[in-house]
């Protein structure tokens, strides 16, 4: 199965979210429907450089159900890049608010897996996340 990873334009998504184009909102809503999860994170920069690093995205980034040998592969990014490219943050400290997408899930599901690679050096992993924190909340990363 060929597929396309696409990178969304911030301003066009936040438009289309709340309907007012330029107004901006917070990401804080995913939408776990019948063919659609999107999982919303915030992202501190680091103090360990002075400009803060970099983050980007692996295009093979994928979530697992707890339990199942299923994987479900990112299918859009929305202000995270996806590796080549990259975000360059200005400073230490640096909030980035980003959003992923995926196929959506089973309805039983309760925990999940977000992996980004499992053989890369530093690699973005998130093992057992409770489901409720997906659908509920923003996931921090510090």
């Amino acid at each position: 199965m060929n597929r396309i990873i696409q990178d969304i334009d911030l301003d066009a998504f936040l438009a289309t979210r709340n309907g007012n184009e330029g107004e901006q909102v917070a990401l804080d809503v995913i939408a776990n429907d019948e063919n659609l999860l999107r999982i919303d994170f915030i992202y501190h920069s680091t103090s360990k450089y002075i400009n803060g690093g970099w983050v980007q995205m692996h295009k093979d980034t994928y979530i697992q159900p707890k339990g199942s040998e299923l994987r479900y592969p990112l299918l859009a990014s929305c202000n995270m890049p996806i590796a080549p490219k990259k975000h360059l943050f200005k400073q230490a400290g640096e909030i980035l608010f980003y959003s992923l997408f995926f196929p959506a899930v089973p309805k039983d599901t309760t925990h999940l897996d977000i992996i980004e690679s499992k053989t890369m050096e530093n690699a973005f992993n998130l093992y057992q996340v409770p489901m409720q924190t997906v659908l509920n909340s923003i996931i921090k990363i510090y």
